[in-house]
C-alpha cells in the first residue's frame, strides 16, 4: 500500500488512524486498556535498515528504486499519537488510540 501511495504522490497526505475493539473478551462488557507505551516506542524506533531494504528489493524487484530510497529515509517524527492511559477501563467501539500523520505511514 505504501508503494501505491508513493507512486501516486499521496504518501504525505494527512491521514488519521483510530484503533478500537469490537467486543470485550471473556463475554465481558469492558476491558482494561494497556500498551500505549509499546506503541509509542515502536513508532519512535521504526526505521528501515539496509538489511530490510536489501530484503525488500529481492522480494519486490518490480518496484522503482526511488521507493526504496524513500523508505530508507522514512521518519515517524511527524506522527501525532493520542491514546488512553494504560490501566483505564474501556468499552467496545470506543477509540483507544488515534494516530495522525502522513498517509503512507499509517
Amino acid at each position: 500500500m505504501a508503494y501505491a501511495e508513493w507512486k501516486g504522490k499521496r504518501q504525505d497526505h494527512s491521514c488519521v488512524f483510530e484503533a478500537f475493539f469490537r467486543k470485550a473478551p471473556f463475554k465481558g462488557r469492558y476491558t482494561v486498556y494497556g500498551g500505549l507505551d509499546e506503541v509509542i516506542s515502536f513508532l519512535y524506533n521504526l526505521k528501515f535498515s539496509e538489511k530490510h531494504i536489501f530484503y525488500l528489493k529481492q522480494q519486490l524487484p518490480y518496484m522503482e528504486l526511488g521507493f526504496f530510497d524513500w523508505l530508507s529515509n522514512l521518519s515517524t517524527k511527524s506522527l501525532k499519537v493520542h491514546g488512553i492511559p494504560s490501566g483505564t477501563l474501556v468499552f467496545a467501539n470506543e477509540p483507544l488510540l488515534r494516530i495522525e500523520g502522513p498517509f503512507a505511514l499509517l
